[in-house]
């Protein structure tokens, strides 16, 4: 939690989203750690770079993050594959995080986004 606060802290002073990136690889925490690997995946995203933003977050998930945290990645990832046109491996994230979801707006955001991907997946087809 430290290093995340150094970087947010950071952040809000003006230092660059690429210093915070350089920090944070630099971190040997960061390589466990599913909250700085979010952050990594975050920072890599305002730098436009979604392949590197979603490898951060494929670790971050890989790394035990909290139920609400997964749903966080699992929406970023999910959200940057359907842009990134990748819909096969969009339309597992959107699924599996219907699973996730409880009734709610956020769910309901989901599904409908789910559904244009399916669609485009069998379009293909």
């Amino acid at each position: 939690w430290s290093h995340l606060r150094v970087v947010n802290l950071n952040l809000a002073r003006g230092t660059s989203p690429a210093e915070m990136i350089g920090y944070l690889n630099e971190q040997a925490e960061t390589k466990t750690s599913a909250v700085l690997l979010e952050k990594l995946g975050d920072l890599q995203l305002t730098l436009q770079k979604p392949d590197l933003a979603i490898e951060a977050w494929d670790k971050a998930l890989a790394n035990h993050p909290t139920p609400q945290q997964r749903i966080r990645l699992l929406s970023a990832r999910a959200e940057q594959l359907t842009q990134l046109e990748r819909n096969k491996l969009a339309l597992a994230d959107w699924k599996l995080l219907l699973e996730l979801l409880p009734p709610s707006p956020e769910r309901t955001r989901a599904e409908q986004r789910r559904n244009a991907v399916d669609a485009k997946v069998k379009a293909v087809r």
